[in-house]
């Protein structure tokens, strides 16, 4: 905790901290802005702009660091100020349960370009004052893709956990003829066949949404997904048990995908 005014210069002294950028095939170090005590550092989605929050004097000595005023900037890749977002107060006098009043929580919307989100305090940070809704997140329910894939979520969810179900009894009383024992080796085996499955989606789908973006990405999911819902019909088969693996080790091939974009 800073106590003095050498603790103070303590502070900005081994703090203080010079944005760069560095080419890794030449080794070139490119500058970003001037020196500062940065909080957090995040590139914008298109890597054209730079959200940075920038801890200010005056210095708390009450409260650690993460509670001490801060500025919020927008800058571009030659460390300019695009925009001020906010000018944060120090944390002083607010309640243990409670958050600073303002905007906060500051992110980059994924799925945009260079647009920013947040939250606010509609109670002025006090959980005792009554309000209607504590906490507001600007636009995002309002847009209509994130709607659109929430839904998606939801309903992919769903399904997941209905053929999760239907698949163990259908394991266990169909293609296994009620033997539970061997039912639970099966099981056992579709667990790990889910497990490799799914890592390798990781990166099949990665690169589909580098190469041909997320939409078109999150439309190989949904139509991989539905044909392995589908396929369940023939996987899950007396006569040929280890199809099971194919069974759920596609739909956690497709479920990987999902959750990576």
């Amino acid at each position: 905790m800073i106590r003095t005014s050498h603790d103070e210069a303590l502070f900005d002294y081994y703090f203080n901290s010079q944005l760069a950028t560095i080419d890794t095939t030449t080794g070139r170090r490119t500058v970003i802005g001037i020196p500062a005590i940065f909080a957090t550092v995040t590139p914008a989605p298109d890597d054209r702009f730079i959200l940075i929050s920038r801890v200010k004097r005056p210095y708390s000595h009450l409260i650690p660091m993460d509670g001490f005023p801060q500025q919020v900037e927008i800058w571009n890749r030659r460390g300019e100020k695009v925009r001020a977002v906010a000018d944060i107060p120090s944390r002083e006098g607010v309640t243990l349960t409670g958050v600073r009043t303002g905007p906060r929580e500051y992110r980059w919307r994924p799925d945009q370009p260079a647009t920013l989100i947040w939250v606010e305090a509609l109670d002025e940070g006090d959980l005792k004052n009554k309000v209607p809704f504590r906490d507001t997140l600007y636009r995002t329910l309002k847009n209509r893709p994130f709607r659109i894939l929430l839904c998606t979520m939801l309903a992919y969810s769903t399904a997941t956990a209905m053929v999760s179900v239907l698949g163990y009894y259908t394991t266990v009383y169909y293609v296994c003829r009620g033997d539970v024992a061997l039912a639970g080796q099966w099981n056992s085996a579709m667990g790990v066949a889910g497990m490799v499955f799914g890592l390798a989606g990781i990166p099949f789908f990665g690169a589909i949404a580098k190469r041909k973006g997320k939409r078109e990405a999150l439309m190989a999911v949904l139509v991989g997904a539905i044909a392995a819902f589908i396929g369940d019909w023939w996987f899950y088969n007396p006569a040929f048990p280890a199809l099971q693996l194919l069974a759920c080790g596609f739909v956690a091939f497709t479920g990987a995908g999902f959750w990576t974009i």
